[in-house]
């Protein structure tokens, strides 16, 4: 039986607008090697951006970024006031993911608005995991209750191998929420 190893390099890059934050981590950029029975279909969870957006050079920048980092791992973090685009800039990128020449058929994108209520992100989480295993793009081996268990007592190292065993394009977009722009009642 033939063995391989595989690494991962992760780049990160940092730009800063201001006093809160936007991030994006692109966790595999690998194409589908392994048949399913059941054919894999993507997980879309975005916010749409709108409609007039306007490409600014911070896109442009980020997009730069995005498309040279094609077969790497990122991780991308805006930082900036309120209403100064981070949100819009990501959510184009994250129209534009799979960074890649060829058609990708099956990718996955999701969206988390991180406050600092840490439920809010595991149960997010743990929502991806249902949807990766529901999609058919789980090859992991590890049984989903495993995994489910592993993010409920803060450890994610089962979730990172389930990402990346998947072989498909993952992006997730964490976004920070600042505490004055949450509603009281969240």
């Amino acid at each position: 039986m033939e063995s391989t190893t595989s690494s991962i390099v992760v780049n990160t890059e940092v730009f800063n607008l201001s006093d809160s934050n936007i991030s994006s981590i692109i966790v595999n950029q690998g194409s589908m090697e392994q048949p399913n029975v059941q054919p894999p279909t993507s997980i879309c969870q975005l916010g749409q951006p709108i409609s007039h957006f306007q490409t600014t050079e911070k896109f442009q920048e980020l997009q730069a970024l995005a498309v040279h980092n094609v077969t790497n791992n990122a991780i991308i973090h805006c930082s900036g006031f309120p209403g100064t685009g981070k949100s819009q800039i990501m959510r184009m990128l994250a129209q534009e993911f799979p960074f890649s020449e060829v058609e990708v058929e099956v990718s996955v994108k999701w969206h988390i608005e991180c406050d600092d209520k840490r439920h809010k992100i595991k149960k997010s989480f743990k929502e991806l995991v249902q949807r990766i295993y529901g999609n058919g793009l789980a090859h992991s081996g590890v049984p989903i209750d495993s995994i489910i268990g592993d993010l409920d007592n803060e450890r994610a190292q089962s979730f990172v191998d389930l990402l990346q065993s998947s072989n498909v394009p993952v992006l997730i977009v964490a976004e920070d929420v600042t505490r004055r722009n949450l509603n009281e009642d969240d």
